[in-house]
């Protein structure tokens, strides 16, 4: 069995890789965002498609080491790769593990005052 790998990625929104496999033949792996799997640092799950939360995850289970690899390579001089947002681990694999791998980073997405913005979002539907 080919070794693979878990990635966590900090973001609101999946995100496609192409890369090219061994034969030339392009490979579009899927990076699974916080909208696909949401759940807060410390594993409580947040209602799909809520607000962004600092250090939520997404977690996609069982990437080609290689692929990743090469994904790395390609695309490692991306801001989400050089701020942190998105690691792999050959040993992390479950939700308990993305505190120790994302470690809680706020990435932007959040709303500055979420309070406020729920207030102003329930002064909108009266």
């Amino acid at each position: 069995m080919a070794s693979t790998v878990t990635v966590f990625f900090n973001s609101v929104r999946d995100i496609a890789f192409d890369v090219k496999d061994k034969n030339g033949k392009t490979i579009r792996q899927i990076i699974k965002g916080t909208g696909s799997l949401v759940k807060d640092i410390n594993g409580k799950v947040i209602p799909s498609m809520a607000l962004p939360v600092a250090g939520a995850y997404g977690i996609t289970k069982d990437v080609d080491a290689e692929v990743w690899a090469e994904i790395e390579k390609q695309y490692g001089s991306m801001t989400i790769f050089t701020k942190g947002f998105i690691k792999a681990s050959k040993k992390a694999s479950e939700e308990k593990d993305a505190k120790a791998i994302v470690g809680g980073k706020a990435n932007g997405e959040e709303p500055k005052k979420p309070k406020a913005t729920k207030k102003a979002k329930k002064s909108d539907d009266e």
